[in-house]
């Protein structure tokens, strides 16, 4: 471990933290940082880790990131450094073998699922499948049920009989809302979590293609409205439309305001499919669904998200949800770089302009950290009231 401080640290330029287009993983956008050459007594390393904090003494201090620094020049003065996130290589799915020895995933079940897939496995075994984590849950052939002659356990589910046609199974996960799903996570990621608004979000989806855990992390908490953060081994999961904290400007504190409103979107599109019985030929079918959402703009682009539910009525209001939260004014203002803000934290104002007065309130989503200039520069989504 080493430590470094000013002059050992020549430059910390403007650090941006905050979410991406559709994603709810709060990390950092880009930034920099350069140490003096004597800084290394060997070859500076081409990475390291590292904890980076501010603050003028070591009593006083702020942490404002962790994660990987990559070497990118060297130069008489200083050797620059770019930062990055917290590596991690964790997947969202398990993996096996199917029964001709293929490599596949197992998929995954959340919430209540209707007529979801399971996978085959292990060659010369017969009628043997990766169970999925339900917590309760019926089998069929063909849509009929068949729940005789079945031995599960230990991650598996194995039938003494034949299939004949289309195996496929209904039931209700052990994980049911988005809380569900990042506390599971975190265990697998090594991190401790913070749930501050209950997260009980009801999903119901099976999920079958691989990813990266984090990856499916930041999709997920978009599409429920939510925003998490990872800091200190710690996951802290924020609904976006509650407050981190909350605290209130006043007439001097706040360097400058300014309102932005984003982009008009004209739609919001959603497709999925999903299997359903067939009386008329004793078989399952897949049936396509479809929610589009038109806003109030008569122009725009269309958006299109991906559904983590079955239901229409579900994915409908996640997406008039997504669309009302996209359509808020977006509220930058500028403070001295004293303290660190909260992701979600609620920030109220009263702006006295020339022509008028902006009065309102806004929650963080993201931030830069201007260290020359010593700024906090902040940006959230936001209500405001001219008068």
């Amino acid at each position: 471990m080493a430590y470094w401080w000013a002059p050992g640290i020549v430059s910390m330029p403007t650090m941006q933290v905050g979410s991406g287009t559709q994603g709810g993983f709060v990390r950092i956008a880009w930034g920099q940082i350069a140490f003096a050459p004597n800084a290394f007594t060997l070859e500076p390393p081409f990475k390291a880790t590292i904890q980076l904090d501010w603050g003028l003494d070591s009593l006083n201090l702020l942490r404002v990131f962790d994660g990987s620094i990559y070497r990118r020049t060297y130069t008489a003065r200083e050797i620059g450094y770019d930062l990055y996130e917290p590596e991690s290589d964790v997947k969202l799915l398990d993996e096996g073998v199917d029964e001709q020895g293929n490599d596949v995933v197992r998929p995954l079940v959340i919430g209540t699922v209707t007529h979801m897939s399971p996978q085959r496995t292990e060659p010369d075994t017969g009628e043997k499948y990766y169970m999925p984590d339900f917590a309760s849950y019926n089998f069929y052939d063909d849509g009929v049920l068949i729940n005789d002659h079945w031995t599960v356990g230990s991650g598996y589910a194995e039938r003494s009989v034949d299939i004949v046609g289309q195996l496929s199974m209904s039931g209700t996960g052990n994980m049911t809302t988005l809380a569900d799903v990042f506390d599971w996570a975190c265990g697998l990621l090594g991190l401790t979590f913070v749930n501050l608004h209950g997260g009980d979000v009801p999903l119901n989806c099976a999920i079958y293609t691989q990813d990266l855990l984090i990856n499916f992390l930041d999709k997920i908490a978009w599409y429920c409205g939510y925003q998490f953060a990872i800091l200190d081994g710690v996951l802290t999961l924020i609904d976006l439309e509650q407050g981190n904290g909350e605290r209130t400007l006043g007439r001097l504190d706040s360097i400058n305001l300014s309102y932005a409103w984003p982009q008009p979107v004209k739609s919001y599109k959603a497709t999925w499919s999903v299997k359903e019985f067939d009386a008329a030929t004793v078989s399952l079918i897949s049936k396509d669904r479809e929610v589009l959402h038109y806003t109030e703009s008569p122009i725009g682009g269309e958006t299109t998200v991906t559904p983590y539910d079955e239901a229409v009525s579900d994915v409908t209001n996640k997406i008039e949800a997504i669309a009302a939260r996209e359509a808020m004014v977006q509220v930058s203002l500028d403070l001295p770089l004293d303290q660190i803000p909260n992701i979600g934290e609620k920030i109220s104002f009263t702006d006295r302009k020339e022509a008028h007065d902006i009065s309102g309130h806004l929650f963080v989503r993201s931030y830069s950290l201007d260290y020359q200039n010593k700024i906090l520069k902040i940006t959230g989504d936001g209500v405001i009231t001219f008068s």
